[in-house]
């Protein structure tokens, strides 16, 4: 516990009344905890949009129709003997006998021949092996016995259009396995091309051909283009009492501008700069492909500055922060219905407040190795679902914050924590453009944690209606619900309308108190695109489980305002 001499004690009752949360139940000499909305947002959540699976690039398979049944086959009966399968390498013998197994030495008629064939066929084509086909050549038939051909397709050449510039060789190599593999499948194609989009500012796309030279062969055609440099513009009036309710941000990016497939980005962020009280935060991220693999390395350098007012104005708080973060991921699987990857990351992180023009308040050091599985997946019921689990842990090492520091942002808090983290998304299409979205999120801590750890609540994600990050805690789960309605209305005009209704709500607990603090809103709203350069979201939210900061510790209807512009 920090030494309070009589104008620390003054200072304390002062911040009892201005109503700043206190942990643990109001316990003897207990310290005060800053809110977590007022302390720099270093991985601007604020500006996340709600977690979507994205949509994969499409690639166009031609059909391939079965062998064709003579005309009067059903009148031809016969002993069956078999097949004699030529042409096959992908599967040992055995295993394409068990489908006409068991009509052998039976008297079958020569269409239900033609039928057994086409299975085979659908063997290979259910196992992803979707250029091959199966036919039936012309031939004498001894004992029952008849000769499949197989044609285990493959891809002969790639042929690449386009500028993608220094990334060409990265994204040739990306394609070599579908040259490599024969027969080709699916998937092998399917992940040479999402690979190569993940590229970032490249669009790529494919086109199969029959190959003029191989029989049963296919060429590809990759189109490929580069955007060099993107930028976003963003203003909004989502942010809080203490640092300003009017955000903007903008960044700008270099794709792909040598042969490693990098990203370059500087992002901006400030709250009101006019206002004495305002949060500023500064990014630089890079990411960087690791070879044809798709294996890949992002890093970030962020800072941030707040210096609340309102309620808090007073305490003349000033927080700082500082993180650095480098993850190393791989995709393990990669198509359009299913992907699968990997990511290890270590957080570097410090975040120094200050009160009364420079005394300590709190100093926090956190050092957090994070391992983390995402994955997508498009299931029959035409639903797009993705999700991850991450679990992160503090380490005691380059002055980590021990349990036994006085000044934390959090009394019980240790930088040594254990959690678990945990999200799911799913859109859902209804009836013609009508779409269920659901996303939920939570947090479970084996340990008190600091500040920067804690599970939040209040803002785009959950609890539109209030604050960002207006209750947090070592625990907590959350959920959005939203029904949407895609509407173009002209065919001729780029304007898309989605018109939408929503219910959001979350609880957290800290640990060592039984209470919990729950949120939830709901309202509607109506999103609007144009050209695709300029995004602009509307929505009245109206708080309903509890009293919002937002809305002068009210429930009264809020009004919230977000507009996007990329160039």
């Amino acid at each position: 516990m920090r030494r309070c001499h009589a104008f620390c004690l003054s200072s304390l009752a002062a911040v009892l009344v201005t109503g700043l949360t206190l942990m643990a139940g109001a316990r003897a000499q207990q310290r005060p905890n800053l809110p977590s909305g007022a302390l720099p947002d270093i991985r601007l959540q604020q500006l996340a949009p709600l977690p979507a699976p994205q949509l994969a690039p499409e690639i166009p398979v031609p059909e391939t129709a079965p062998a064709r049944v003579p005309a009067g086959a059903e009148a031809v009966r016969l002993v069956f003997g078999g097949f004699i399968i030529d042409g096959t390498t992908a599967y040992p013998p055995g295993k394409l006998e068990a489908i006409w197994q068991p009509e052998v030495g039976r008297e079958i008629t020569l269409a239900e021949v033609y039928r057994l064939a086409r299975d085979v066929q659908q063997t290979y084509r259910a196992e992803g092996y979707f250029l091959s086909r199966v036919i039936i050549p012309e031939q004498r038939v001894r004992d029952g016995r008849f000769t499949l051909r197989v044609l285990e397709g493959y891809i002969d050449a790639v042929t690449f259009e386009g500028d993608v510039g220094p990334a060409q060789g990265l994204i040739a190599a990306y394609f070599e396995p579908v040259t490599r593999e024969r027969p080709i499948r699916l998937a092998t194609l399917e992940r040479a091309l999402l690979l190569a989009n993940d590229v970032p500012g490249v669009h790529a796309t494919a086109l199969l051909r029959s190959s003029a030279k191989q029989p049963g062969a296919a060429d590809l055609l990759v189109t490929a283009d580069r955007r060099r440099f993107a930028g976003m513009l963003s203003v909004d009036n989502e942010g809080d009492d203490f640092t300003g309710e009017w955000e903007a941000s903008a960044n700008v990016s270099a794709n792909a501008l040598t042969a490693l497939g990098e990203q370059l980005t500087v992002t901006g962020f400030a709250s009101e700069p006019w206002n004495t009280h305002a949060e500023e935060v500064g990014q630089a991220s890079g990411s960087l492909r690791l070879g044809p693999s798709g294996a890949y390395l992002e890093t970030l350098a962020s800072y941030g500055d707040s210096n609340p007012g309102a309620s808090l104005e007073e305490l003349d708080f000033d927080s700082k922060s500082l993180l650095l973060s480098v993850v190393a991921g791989y995709p393990v699987v990669r198509t359009r219905d299913l992907s699968l990857a990997v990511r290890l990351g270590f957080d570097y992180i410090n975040e120094d407040t200050d009160q009364f023009g420079g005394q300590t308040f709190s100093r926090d050091r956190l050092r957090v190795l994070h391992v983390t599985g995402r994955g997508e997946i498009r299931d029959s019921l035409g639903g797009a679902n993705s999700g991850e689990i991450s679990l992160r842990q503090g380490l005691p090492v380059l002055d980590a914050t021990r349990r036994s520091d006085d000044d934390k942002s959090r009394e019980n808090g240790t930088g040594s924590a254990t959690l678990v983290r945990a999200s799911a998304a799913r859109l859902q299409p209804l009836v013609g453009s009508l779409a269920a979205y659901g996303n939920v999120a939570s947090q479970y801590a084996f340990d008190h944690l600091l500040s920067e750890e804690q599970f939040d609540l209040g803002g785009s994600q959950f609890g539109r209606g209030y604050n960002f990050s207006e209750v947090s805690g070592d625990d907590g789960v959350g959920a959005t619900f939203e029904l949407r309605y895609s509407w173009r209305p002209d065919a001729d005009i780029a304007v898309s309308l989605q018109p939408f209704s929503f219910y959001d709500v979350g609880t957290v607990w800290q640990r060592g108190i039984s209470e919990a603090q729950t949120l939830s809103s709901a309202g509607v709203g109506l999103r609007a695109a144009i050209f695709d350069s300029l995004s602009i979201e509307l929505t009245m939210a109206k708080p309903l489980a509890a009293k919002s900061q937002r809305a002068d510790d009210t429930r009264d209807p809020q009004f919230l305002f977000r507009s996007i512009g990329r160039f």
